[in-house]
């Protein structure tokens, strides 16, 4: 259930969507699904798919278990409440990123950022390592 402009584009639609309240991802409101052996994310806890291996942006970042990856979308994910968070580099306006099928805390989406040089991570998630699987042989 991939829109045709891709899942960038409705993560970035649903994003402005929104009012003050955190952003939905992808799929706040039903299960996407992907074609077999498409290179995925997944949930390590329930198999959900998460992401696909295209909107993967970086693996050189840390999370709350470890290392972490920095992604343009997540789909089948839903938001907590946002806040300041102090990170590694600086406080961010964060929000919690949930599976949408078992509700594990995956990671976080970057809401706002301190300054410009921070400002690419608006937008993004941040699936952690130790919270996901690759799958489809990648």
């Amino acid at each position: 259930m991939q829109s045709p402009t891709g899942p960038s584009a409705a993560a970035a639609a649903a994003a402005s969507s929104s009012s003050s309240s955190s952003p939905p991802t992808v799929s706040a409101l039903h299960l996407a699904h992907v074609p077999d052996g498409t290179p995925v994310f997944s949930c390590v806890k329930c198999s959900e798919v998460l992401a696909l291996q295209d909107e993967l942006v970086s693996k050189a970042f840390m999370g709350r278990s470890g290392r972490a990856y920095l992604m343009n979308s997540t789909i089948n994910t839903n938001l907590g409440k946002r806040e300041d968070r102090k990170l590694m580099t600086g406080k961010h306006t964060v929000a919690d990123l949930h599976c949408a099928a078992c509700n594990a805390e995956l990671g976080w989406m970057y809401i706002k950022a301190p300054n410009g040089e921070q400002r690419y991570k608006e937008g993004r998630y941040i699936l952690e390592e130790a919270q996901i699987v690759k799958e489809n042989g990648w």
